[in-house]
């Protein structure tokens, strides 16, 4: 029949913030020892839920309920930001 034009995969900002999930892991294995466990396991699970919201976000029904969600995943990936930012490999401390 077709490619489901209006699919999850297709749409711009779940690619986005799929390639930012992948930089993200790079970062946090490029972190020092001991920053490594805790630091790295924040940046990860806080990568994975910006994804995990822009698709749970896509999946609802309902306009406002899937604007929460994708206000979720941009806190989530402003919790990246501000981590990578402070964290030891910038030259900054925690």
């Amino acid at each position: 029949m077709g490619e489901y034009v209006f699919g999850l995969e297709n749409l711009d900002v779940y690619k986005r913030a799929r390639e930012f999930r992948k930089e993200i892991y790079k970062l946090a294995r490029k972190l020092p020892a001991e920053e490594r466990f805790n630091l790295a396991s924040q940046m990860r699970r806080a990568a994975v839920s910006i994804t995990n919201n822009i698709a749970e976000g896509h999946g609802r029904f309902h306009f406002q309920e899937s604007i929460q969600f994708f206000r979720h995943s941009r806190g989530s990936m402003r919790h990246c930001k501000t981590i990578a930012e402070t964290s030891p490999q910038n030259g900054r401390s925690l």
